[in-house]
């Protein structure tokens, strides 16, 4: 597990207002946001428990912060 909690937020330049996508003491990063605006993707170690250090990707629906299903898992070393 990271040091550090690392969210996903979502930003608008013309007012500066930040929204928090993202609720999990893991990492949570690398964000990508699907071409019809309606889905967050981004790779997260939640789950992992300390020392595995396991990396999935999950989808979120930003309209209701609900998570989709998760994509993948990867161990890193």
């Amino acid at each position: 597990m990271h040091s550090k909690n690392y969210e996903v937020f979502l930003g608008d330049v013309n007012s500066d207002e930040q929204v928090r996508l993202t609720y999990n003491d893991a990492f949570d990063g690398y964000p990508s946001i699907s071409p019809d605006g309606h889905w967050l993707a981004f790779t997260s170690t939640r789950g992992s428990t300390p020392g595995t250090h396991v990396t999935g990707v999950y989808l979120e629906d930003i309209s209701s912060l609900k998570l989709g299903p998760k994509t993948s898992a990867q161990k890193s070393k």
